[in-house]
């Protein structure tokens, strides 16, 4: 009796043991994880390195092939009102191999350049905190007065290569989403800092936060200077949009993507302004919905928006104080139906016009990605990237040319770029340039 007496206590003795240490553990992991301590960041950052085995975070990069191809890959519906030039078109060819084209209006090929990341950059060179195992691709596209390219290698290069092919210089500066030739000769390029750094960080940020950047470059490759954005937000007292991502009570703590630069250019030297002055810088910051631009020296923010479009990609300057943006808009609207669109930001009075969407002749819809490019006749080019588009469109919404970046037959691959080059870039530039460098195209 008194053994069983015994057992008992034990029984009981271990039993409120383990209760007291799973309630006092649940309560100090509930205290560790709103305070962000011990051993939350290091439980995060095993989770982190298990995941990076499992599911590599470079998979979603990867260019998805799109099935809404038409039956013929380019189409002219308005000849007579096209914006007269030769097309730039970036693209896959196949997941992260990505092919630059110039084309005319039937889709005919002048010129093609096919840049190899692991030609580019092999396995001893660079420093990346992540490496493609394959390839990866081109987003962020530039071409410059004599023919050459700048272009990006996703989240990992900036690299330049003539008419020729042959690469002037390459930079791991972690490079991403766009290039921007200004004004003045220089370059701005959106990047980053690795992703692992901590110094430097705002408080609660974790050390997988992406630390996003603008890079100055002059066009031998050298770096001019470089804005951190989060040096933009806390300057100007704007702490709150730093923490948008984190939905824990108390103290924020947020990690990884939570700003996503995606777009800078410049203010430009022939457009009047009464807020703006050349130079200033306008970027696009996708994860807060957000646009802005601020004085590059001083950081000071001149005007910013948030929240009348949805995922936003390449804001552009337009008619001195108008904006024009390219709203991804990636939810379905009332009726069910998915459309992207293109809108202008009044910057003064803050008021937002939609131009084309879902009303025009032919809808757009690219849930990621994406740009535009307003033409000097008044028409519109828009980049659908996810549906492996290029759509030039006439003011009143109509649809003036389609070109399909057809692979296989009644398949499309996801387009990153394009843009009207300027008429002196004629098909007789083109083979004059490639003439020089004792090679056909």
């Amino acid at each position: 009796m008194r053994t069983k007496i015994v057992n008992v206590a034990r029984l009981a003795f271990f039993l409120s043991t383990l209760i007291i240490v799973t309630i006092g553990s649940f309560a100090f992991g509930a205290f560790s994880f709103k305070r962000n301590q011990t051993p939350i960041p290091e439980l995060r950052e095993a989770y982190y390195a298990i995941m990076e085995v499992l599911v590599p975070s470079d998979k979603f990069l990867e260019a998805l092939p799109v099935s809404q191809a038409d039956s013929d890959p380019v189409k002219i519906y308005h000849p007579d009102q096209l914006q007269p030039g030769l097309v730039l078109v970036s693209g896959d060819e196949k997941k992260r191999f990505t092919t630059v084209r110039v084309i005319d209006r039937s889709g005919r090929v002048i010129k093609e350049w096919k840049p190899n990341w692991q030609e580019i950059w092999p396995d001893d060179q660079g420093d990346f905190p992540l490496r493609p195992r394959k390839s990866m691709y081109l987003h962020g596209l530039e071409i410059l007065p004599d023919g050459s390219i700048v272009a990006n290698f996703e989240h990992l290069s900036t690299v330049r290569i003539d008419i020729c092919g042959k690469v002037m210089w390459k930079l791991d500066n972690l490079g991403h989403h766009s290039v921007h030739h200004a004004a003045d000769g220089t370059l701005w390029v959106s990047a980053e800092t690795p992703v692992d750094t901590t110094s430097n960080l705002p408080s609660s940020h974790g050390r997988k936060v992406r630390q996003w950047t603008i890079q100055n470059y002059d066009l031998s490759g050298q770096m001019l200077d470089e804005i951190s954005m989060f040096d933009v937000f806390l300057k100007n007292d704007l702490h709150g949009m730093l923490y948008m991502s984190s939905i824990t009570n108390g103290g924020p703590s947020v990690d990884g993507d939570t700003l996503h630069l995606n777009d800078v250019e410049t203010f430009p030297d022939d457009l009047d302004s009464e807020i703006f002055a050349p130079g200033d810088l306008l970027v696009s910051l996708r994860n807060t919905n957000t646009i802005m631009v601020f004085d590059r020296n001083s950081y000071d923010i001149k005007f910013i928006k948030s929240g009348s479009f949805v995922r936003q990609h390449d804001p552009d300057f337009i008619q001195g104080d108008k904006i024009s943006v390219f709203d991804n808009r990636n939810f379905s609207l009332p009726n069910g139906a998915q459309a992207s669109r293109v809108v202008e930001v009044e910057a003064i009075s803050g008021n937002v016009t939609s131009i084309l969407d879902e009303n025009s002749q032919r809808p757009f819809f690219t849930d990621i990605m994406g740009n535009h490019q307003r033409l000097e006749n008044g028409n519109i080019l828009v980049v659908a990237s996810q549906e492996g588009r290029v759509m030039e469109y006439l003011a009143n919404g109509d649809l003036a040319w389609r070109y399909d970046h057809r692979v296989k037959p009644m398949r499309n691959m996801r387009i990153y770029n394009s843009m009207v080059l300027p008429l002196e870039m004629n098909e007789a530039f083109f083979e004059s340039r490639i003439a020089a460098c004792g090679v056909t195209n």
